[in-house]
């Protein structure tokens, strides 16, 4: 399992690059360092001088007081010949480079498994290790996660919500027409390819009860998010994409402009976690994962920190599938403001 915060999509395509340069052009340039979160690295190149490699254009997120104090040269590597009258320093990449970086990416988003065999088995694992491993780990293991649910759902245990499970949904099921859909060329679906997770970070907001909590007669459920990472790194060939959806009035290119996802992913993320600016108000946070299912949902254990009932949830006792009865924290009407407390 790879995790990658969707504000770190452009880091995260630096460091395959990074990976797939060091790979394609072995003969001619080492590595020596890496700047991460950059689209930096240094290396020595073919006339035993250290120099500082830019892939994709001039540096991003790179100091040259802070990271070259030895005053390398840095020379860029872009993929378009009309750019290079930008660049002092410039070469451009070849199309086996192109085409070896969409074919990795694809592998380092749809089978992440696959993605660091390719390292593990041509001695690269090192690198790998540095450039990916070392880099893309989820920082901020704390913090709440809260689900709503009608009352069926929890009340009856369906789907073994009361065990702690959560489910990852296909996003044709939800209830904005508008929400992931993504489309190929030919016009097919592209939006099978993931699962999702949604989820609130406030457990109180009165719209959110309404919508999603049977007109607040349902629940809401306090997730602890450590739990769900620690199970979600158990899945063998997959990559989670997680962060805050965005929310415009304009939408996305929901078009891909090939029947090849290999070329689109940027934008296929893009339509993944852009909402309809009405729905700002959710501040929604979404886990996705890229994965292989021919399941509309994909079950994840995780751990129950608290249950709510909404302020017109009917008392009842939750029972969870071993027999476990679950205390609840009833919320109520403010007598003088409008919030739930």
């Amino acid at each position: 399992m790879i995790f990658v915060y969707k504000s770190e999509y452009d880091i995260f395509r630096y460091a395959v690059a990074k990976l797939v340069f060091l790979k394609l052009y072995n003969n001619n340039y080492k590595f020596v360092r890496d700047f991460k979160k950059t689209n930096c690295m240094e290396v020595i190149d073919n006339y035993s001088k250290n120099i500082i490699v830019s892939l994709f254009g001039k540096p991003y997120k790179w100091s040259s007081k802070k990271d070259n104090k030895n005053n390398l040269p840095v020379y860029s590597f872009i993929l378009k010949e009309h750019k290079r009258k930008s660049y002092e320093n410039c070469s451009i990449l070849t199309q086996q480079f192109e085409d070896m970086f969409d074919e990795y990416f694809y592998y380092a988003i749809f089978e992440s498994a696959h993605f660091k065999k390719i390292f593990e088995a041509s001695d690269y694992v090192e690198l790998y290790n540095k450039i990916i491993s070392e880099t893309f780990i989820i920082k901020d293991m704390g913090g709440k996660i809260y689900r709503y649910y009608d009352y069926n759902k929890v009340a009856n245990n369906k789907y073994n919500i009361l065990d702690g499970k959560i489910s990852f949904n296909n996003p044709i099921n939800f209830n904005d027409p508008f929400d992931c859909v993504c489309k190929f060329k030919n016009g097919s679906d592209a939006t099978n390819k993931i699962r999702v997770f949604c989820s609130s970070p406030d457990n109180k907001d009165i719209l959110m009860w309404s919508y999603y909590a049977e007109q607040h007669k349902g629940y809401c459920i306090e997730y602890s998010k450590e739990k769900i990472i620690e199970e979600l790194a158990k899945i063998p060939n997959c990559t989670c994409i997680l962060g805050k959806v965005s929310y415009d009035f304009i939408r996305p290119n929901y078009h891909l402009y090939t029947n090849d996802i290999k070329t689109s992913i940027r934008q296929f993320i893009n339509c993944t976690f852009t909402k309809a600016k009405i729905w700002e108000h959710e501040k929604e946070y979404r886990i996705v994962l890229f994965l292989d299912t021919d399941t509309n949902y994909y079950r994840l254990q995780s751990q129950i920190l608290n249950i709510y009932e909404g302020c017109k949830t009917t008392a009842t006792i939750l029972i969870d599938s071993k027999g476990i009865v679950h205390s609840t924290i009833k919320l109520h009407t403010d007598p003088i403001d409008y919030k739930l407390n």
